[in-house]
This record gives structure tokens, sequence and C-alpha cells, in this order.
């Protein structure tokens, strides 16, 4: 239910792609292998490629993403997951999957759908987009060794799958790791 868990009449929600189940297991399956008392692994029912973070919005606000997102046409295309990457200045603190194919369609989606949300009044994350699949979570004092054992760990894998809709999903913050649910899905084309 939209809001359950949530405060004061509003959300945290975000825009992304949902992969296909047996491509999220492989990927879990492979996050896990980075645990370690620094590295903390995205569960397994939290995989998925970001579009756009919207925040805290309004649950009144939910019907006019719905429709931004149900504006924004394109047909399915390719996605193609692999080569590592990490964010954090000197030290990674995430660590992520890069897109290797389908980032140019991805990228796209993201200004397309950003543009038809602003129109309805809902902003977007101002942060550059860079299309990616966050696999792990590290510790400042874990410093570089988390990327070396992670791209020792993921070398070569690749992970492919058809992007044919995105979903709005609500982030529910508390003890642990954050729980997100689906709240609409828009198929493609």
């Amino acid at each position: 239910m939209a809001g359950e868990g949530s405060t004061g009449g509003s959300i945290r929600a975000f825009v992304c792609v949902e992969l296909p189940d047996d491509v999220v297991a492989e990927i879990a399956a492979q996050a896990r292998t980075l645990a370690t008392g620094s590295i903390s692994p995205v569960q397994e029912n939290n995989i998925h490629l970001t579009i756009a973070f919207l925040g805290e919005v309004k649950q009144s606000a939910v019907p006019e993403i719905e429709r931004a997102m149900g504006g924004v046409s394109r047909e399915p295309f390719r996605v193609r997951l692999g080569g590592l990457g990490s964010f954090g200045h000197g030290s990674p603190r995430v660590i992520f999957l890069s897109v290797e194919d389908g980032a140019v369609e991805l990228s796209e989606l993201h200004a397309r759908l950003c543009s038809a949300l602003e129109g309805a009044g809902i902003g977007c994350e101002s942060r550059d987009f860079v299309p990616h699949l966050t696999l792990a979570r590290v510790r400042a004092s874990s410093g570089k060794a988390a990327g070396t054992r992670a791209q020792a760990s993921l070398e070569g894998k690749h992970y492919e799958f058809t992007c044919n809709g995105m979903t709005l999903m609500q982030s529910v913050l508390g003890n642990g790791p954050p729980v997100h649910r689906r709240l609409f899905f828009r198929p493609f084309p």
C-alpha cells in the first residue's frame, strides 16, 4: 500500500528498471561473495537500476508521477551489465556494475522521465545521471582493498536482459536495509 510505513503524508520514492528474477538471483549471488565486515551487499529484493530518484514526495503526487511515467514511451531495449566501478573519492563507498550496453537508452529514458516529472511539478535528483547497478556499500575504513577484492570476484561476469518498462517504487527506511514496494509499472511500448 502506498505510504505504508511513511509519515506526514509523504513517501520516499524512485523510478527504476526491474531486472528478471533469474538475472537478479545471479547478481545477488555474486554480490554476496563481496560480503565482509566492511562491505555490505545489496539485498536480492533491492536489486534494480535507478532511473530517477525522487526523494520525499507527497502521497497525493503518486497519480501525477504515474501519469508522467505513462507519457514516456519507447521500445524495449537490451541492457548488458558488466565491468565494475565505484563511487567515492580515493576510497570506494559504493561498488557497482557498469552498464555496457543500453547506457544511452537509459540516459535518454532518465532525461525524458525527468522532463515529464518536472512538467508535473515533481523534481528529480539533481546529480548527473550515471547508469549503474549498485552491488554493495563500503565502509570508509576498507579503502582500496574492497575495490580490489570486488574486481577479482566479478571479473569477466556479464548479465543481459531486455528492459521492457519502468517501475515507481516506494523505499521504506527503518532498522536494517530499506524495504522497496512496487507502486506502479509502466510497460514499454
